[in-house]
Order: C-alpha cells, then structure tokens, then sequence
C-alpha cells in the first residue's frame, strides 16, 4: 500500500480561508433559521413580544451577514484568494456576491428600522414576513452562488474541464 492508499488516513484539514468561509456561512444560515422561528411565531394580540424578538433576530442575521462580507474582503479570504488567483475569470461574480451582501445587509437594517419606528399596535406583521422572506432568499441565493463560483474556481485550478 503507499501512501494515501490507507483508508484509516484521515484527508488533510481543509486551508484556514475554507474553515473561515464555511464558519462564517453557518453562523448566518443559523442567523437565518431563528429569524424564520421568530417571524413564524404568532403575532396578533402580542405585536410587542413578536416586534422585540424579530428585530433581535434582524440584528443577529446583520451581524452575521457583516461578519461574512468582512471575511471575504481580507486578502486571506477565500473570494480575495479567488480573485487575486483569477481576476479576469471571477472578479465580477464575486463584486456581485459582494454587492448582495451590502443589499441584505441594507435591506436588514430598514427592516430594523421600519419595526425600531412602528408602534406594536400598528405593526403590519404580514408585511414584515413578506419582507423578512424576500431577504432570507437573497441570503440562500447568495450562498448558491458562492457554493458554485468556489466550486468552479477549484475545478479551474485542478484543470478539469
């Protein structure tokens, strides 16, 4: 047997900028699955409750979301390391996947702002779940295209076709 060969050998750990990129994508997909509980929970006869519980989330899913752009803007991060390897080849998807970061990460905050400035009593909550949908989209539409533009810039450097 040589080496490689023996299946007790464990693969060697993954660089630090996909531990990064992968930590940074769950804590906003879990960021993502409590806002989807909060919004879901019951609203009318506890609008109060329903408003602190989902800004709270907005606020954790904007952390997390700001926290993953940060990432992928440090030279050591995966999209940097992408795009300085071939900028030619995937620089504009990744300023695109830059730009719907920057999108959600506006559309959270007026989110926030639209509930910081709406009495309880007056809360559209069918409007906020509407509008909380729509970013939780963005937010998993965004993750498919870096799962397929990492996926295809790996292709590219081991030279399949």
């Amino acid at each position: 047997m040589t080496s490689g060969d023996d299946p007790s050998e464990s693969p060697p750990p993954p660089p630090p900028a996909f531990v990064a990129s992968r930590a940074d994508r769950d804590r906003t997909l879990e960021a993502v699955r409590a806002l989807e509980t909060a919004i879901g929970m019951a609203g009318p006869g506890r609008e109060a409750a329903w408003q602190v519980l989902t800004s709270a989330h907005l606020r954790d899913l904007e952390a997390a979301v700001a926290e993953e752009r940060g990432e992928s803007l440090r030279p050591s991060g995966l999209l940097s390391m992408i795009n300085s390897a071939h900028p030619r080849r995937f620089g504009a998807r990744i300023r695109r996947l830059q730009k719907l970061h920057d999108d959600i990460i506006e559309e959270v905050d007026g989110l926030r702002a639209d509930l910081a400035d709406q009495p309880p009593d007056r809360l559209d909550i069918n409007l906020i779940r509407e509008r909380v949908s729509r970013t939780v989209r963005a937010v998993h539409t965004r993750r498919q295209l870096e799962a397929d533009l990492v996926y295809e810039a790996l292709e590219y450097d081991l030279g399949a076709p």
